[in-house]
């Protein structure tokens, strides 16, 4: 019991000082000033967490210095397309979706497991992931065209290029 207390101790004191800091810059009217403090405690916090040593500072409100200039950079090309579709991506930057193999099935040999293989024109195996029902296995039949595109989240689709209708691919040869 008097190990927890101890702990709980521990955290409490570091928290108290922590907002004592923070309840002085909280003070400062001007902006510029208000952040700058900010910034001085959570860099001197960041600092000791790696292990360098800054200077200490002994009074907050005394900061006379004025912070540098903000410098709209972009840190990297991820920051124009945050929160963009793919499709807004793909028409602002121009980007051409080639990722797509054109084929026709020559031979379908259903399992047991309802998962069906699929021998492609171009030599390539594909197996379904998931089993088909007889409604979906139908639209894949031999002669049909087929698309295989990657998909975003992983792995691939066939595609019925006829009816749009798609399944979920792995090759195996």
């Amino acid at each position: 019991m008097i190990k927890y207390l101890f702990i709980a101790a521990l955290f409490v004191t570091n928290y108290s000082y922590a907002n004592s800091e923070a309840s002085e810059c909280s003070k400062i009217k001007s902006d510029s000033k208000r952040l700058f403090c900010y910034d001085l405690i959570f860099k001197e916090a960041d600092a000791t967490l790696v292990g360098k040593k800054t200077p200490a500072t002994k009074k907050i409100k005394s900061v006379t210095l004025k912070p540098n200039k903000v410098v709209n950079k972009k840190t990297s090309e991820n920051e124009d397309n945050f929160g963009l579709s793919y499709e807004q991506i793909k028409k602002t930057k121009k980007i051409e979706d080639n990722k797509a193999i054109r084929s026709s099935i020559i031979r379908v040999t259903k399992q047991v497991s309802r998962k069906i293989t699929f021998r492609l024109e171009n030599g390539q195996v594909w197996k379904s992931e998931a089993a088909l029902g007889a409604n979906k296995a139908a639209q894949f039949k031999e002669g049909s065209n087929i698309e295989l595109v990657k998909v975003r989240m992983g792995g691939y689709s066939m595609v019925n290029t006829k009816t749009n209708s798609r399944i979920k691919v792995k090759r195996i040869k």
